[in-house]
């Protein structure tokens, strides 16, 4: 453990730049007029056509009830956290009128989706942030069934922690489950005393006894848990909804009936969610669904911006928990009641850290992108690192370049696309793709053996992936941490088509 605890110190050090350079939700911000907008307003089908569902977003402040009588001025999508949720039917025209009120520019960036460039809502590279008091229209064909979200990607570091994000669901016009329930999971700093938070049934964990557990692995190792440690410190409190428990909203359930689970990591940090002793499967992941997928009580690790579709059958009466396992004390925030046809009050169940963690190389196979003897036409490598530069403090950095000096990836339409990405820092890194899912075909330089399909990845300290995806999206793309403050501090990068050209001036 020694090695552990001389990093922590060395990232505590680094840290306290950082801390200083970021702007987060204890800024001060104006107050705007209430603009009341109704979030769904039409829908239309006309003989072949698609139906049209058009949807109006206002971007809102206020102030938020967290729960335990916390409140906190944030920025909303429509006047909640998570923003109002979308959903659709695959195949569906989808307009979304976004009407800022904001004091700052914003934009909805359709996290996952693959979409035309011009609506992938990237300020300054595929849009102009829309300014406040305007208008923007985006629109689109619903086109891959699927969990996803939505968030400003103007300053997102900033805006996406004080509140604008929400989900966006894509339901397929035949559905096998009987409820349907999306979690979006987050971290805040609010306000708190960390003494009047703690209740009875907070779990004290005794750390001596994890020491061989998959959540710290062996003193030869550095913990799975450690690439975490500089978002962490700049909060105090997780949510799920927008909510710390007890106020997070049960889930409500019959006994029998198949429930699906939407997971949406929309913070920083990854996080570990323990079923109990209840069984579930997974049966997407990042849009994708899996191939005949198993039962499992593993605990499930799920990364900044990935999404995680899980079900389960609600096979006895009673009350249950879905609850983080982090190793935080913010951990006890993190917990939803599943009540199966009512129930008596029961305390969260106590959690087995020495079970296994379920991670995405782990998942069963999806369809295949490409074939394992497909050659590539382009290779490209990304050292991620980060480094302290004199007079600028910490800076996440691709091939020793932060954003904007990193260098693009130039692509024509139709190549097929290879990129190795090694983590060479002590943090991790969630890579991620717009505009095109991605194949990961190794992981340490050992050929995956099933298809796993994802548009990110999160690379721990000292791991080494490789991806690949074709060109056959023409425009301009961002490729980068999802850790949005490693991605503000430069961790960014671009993949621009050969002889693709803007449609439109950007500021």
């Amino acid at each position: 453990m020694k090695i552990r605890y001389i990093l922590i110190a060395f990232t505590i050090a680094l840290l306290s730049i950082l801390v200083g350079l970021q702007l987060l939700k204890a800024e001060t911000l104006p107050q705007i007029n209430k603009v009341e907008q109704n979030l769904y307003i039409r829908e239309t089908e006309e003989d072949s056509n698609p139906p049209i569902k058009e949807f109006n977003i206002a971007t809102k402040v206020l102030d938020w009830d967290f729960g335990k009588g916390t409140m906190e001025q944030v920025w909303t999508y429509n006047g909640t956290v998570p923003g109002e949720e979308i959903r659709v039917t695959e195949g569906d025209t989808v307009k979304v009128n976004l009407h800022n009120t904001l004091p700052e520019p914003v934009t909805i960036h359709w996290h996952g989706m693959v979409l035309p460039n011009t609506m992938d809502g990237v300020a300054g590279l595929t849009q102009n942030a829309v300014k406040p008091g305007e208008m923007f229209t985006y629109e689109f064909i619903a086109n891959k069934a699927g969990t996803y979200w939505y968030h400003s990607h103007q300053d997102s570091a900033n805006q996406v922690d004080k509140g604008l994000y929400g989900a966006f669901v894509i339901e397929k016009k035949e559905i096998s489950y009987d409820q349907d329930f999306v979690l979006m999971l987050d971290e805040w700093s609010l306000p708190i005393d960390i003494n009047t938070f703690l209740t009875n049934d907070d779990q004290e964990v005794n750390y001596d006894q994890l020491e061989d557990t998959p959540l710290l692995g062996t003193t030869l190792d550095i913990s799975p848990s450690f690439g975490d440690s500089d978002t962490e410190m700049l909060y105090n409190a997780f949510t799920v909804n927008g909510k710390l428990f007890p106020d997070i909203q049960p889930i409500l359930v019959n006994q029998g009936e198949t429930v699906r689970l939407r997971i949406i990591n929309s913070g920083y940090m990854k996080h570990w969610l323990d079923f109990g002793k209840q069984s579930y499967k997974i049966v997407a992941a990042d849009a994708s669904d899996i191939q005949n997928p198993i039962l499992t009580t593993n605990i499930l690790e799920i990364a900044p911006s990935e999404r995680i579709d899980i079900e389960f059958e609600a096979e006895n009466k009673g009350l249950w928990y879905l609850q983080s396992a982090d190793l935080d004390f913010a951990s006890s925030d993190m917990r939803v009641p599943i009540i199966i046809d009512g129930s008596n009050h029961a305390a969260p169940q106590k959690i087995d850290y020495k079970k296994d963690i379920l991670r995405p190389t782990e998942y069963k196979t999806m369809d295949p992108l490409f074939l394992k003897d497909d050659i590539p036409t382009f290779e490209y490598e990304m050292i991620l690192n980060a480094d302290v530069k004199w007079g600028e403090g910490l800076q996440f950095t691709i091939n020793e370049k932060a954003f904007p000096e990193t260098i693009p990836l130039k692509v024509n339409e139709g190549d097929l696309v290879k990129v190795k990405m090694i983590n060479e820092s002590i943090y991790d890194h969630p890579m991620h793709l717009h505009g095109h899912p991605f194949q990961v075909i190794s992981k340490n330089g050992n050929p995956l053996e099933q298809a796993l399909i994802k548009d990110v990845i999160n690379i721990l300290p000292g791991e080494e992936y490789e991806i690949m995806f074709r060109a056959d999206n023409p425009g301009h793309w961002m490729f980068h941490c999802h850790d949005l403050l490693h991605a503000e501090g430069g961790m960014k990068t671009t993949v621009k088509y050969n002889d693709y050209t803007v449609p439109y001036l950007l500021n």
